[in-house]
């Protein structure tokens, strides 16, 4: 779950002074606009990465990895010019930059970070057209 923005804030309590340190903590209770992403969720994102195995796209604050089993067969993976991308040669690009649409297939959680892999080997999804 991440949290997107605060709309209000409730409640601060009083401030509790930490020992030997100096600092105050304080108990707030707040109303906040979140976003949880769900496994078999449609979601569109930006390529941060493109390398050998896949890439990265970034989802808000959800990095999400397509690897080349979750890519169409049809898109190769080439170095031609200076920037790697995934292309069929023909109308469908994915480079860094490029916007996509993903299926997160799975979603892992660690301490302050989400990570998940996703899929494009569905109709409907991949390189979006500008």
């Amino acid at each position: 779950m991440m949290i997107i923005a605060i709309i209000d804030i409730d409640d601060i309590s009083e401030a509790k002074i930490m020992p030997g340190t100096g600092m105050a903590m304080y108990d707030i209770s707040y109303r906040a606009i979140i976003w949880r992403p769900f496994r078999g969720e449609v979601v569109d994102g930006l390529v941060s990465s493109v390398v050998s195995n896949g890439f990265f796209v970034d989802v808000g604050g959800l990095s999400v990895f397509v690897s080349k089993a979750m890519i169409p067969a049809e898109l190769k993976y080439t170095v031609e010019g200076s920037t790697p991308s995934f292309t069929d040669n023909i109308d469908q690009t994915i480079e860094r930059s490029s916007q996509v649409r993903l299926r997160i297939k799975g979603i892992r959680g660690e301490m302050g970070q989400m990570y998940a892999i996703g899929s494009i080997r569905e109709d409907y999804l991949g390189a979006l057209m500008q």
